[in-house]
């Protein structure tokens, strides 16, 4: 069984196997969803900071939009070209990367 480690307050604590493991209705599994996908929240904004993402607005002088998250859901937003499919899976890429380090 794999240990593992949780992040406080940006320290590692001292590794522990967890008894029963997460599972799918775990009442926790909402919560490291959340704590993921954050993460990922993250890593678009710096995108969209660095005008790498080219977010969409709905109005004219609107605020810009780049993601919608719902419970388990995302949408993405973006300018509908080649370049900017290319940023977005560069995102997921990296959100993947990330998680697969942990």
């Amino acid at each position: 069984m794999n240990c593992l480690n949780v992040l406080q307050n940006g320290e590692k604590t001292d590794s522990f196997t967890p008894s029963w493991g997460e599972r799918q209705g775990d009442p926790l599994s909402p919560y490291l969803l959340v704590l993921c996908l954050e993460r990922l929240n993250h890593i678009i904004e710096d995108a969209v900071n660095q005008d790498a993402w080219k977010a969409i607005t709905t109005s004219q002088g609107g605020p810009p939009l780049s993601r919608l998250f719902f419970a388990d859901d995302l949408v993405l937003f973006g300018e509908a070209t080649r370049e900017q499919a290319r940023v977005m899976n560069h995102c997921l890429d990296l959100f993947v990367q990330l998680l697969e380090k942990r």
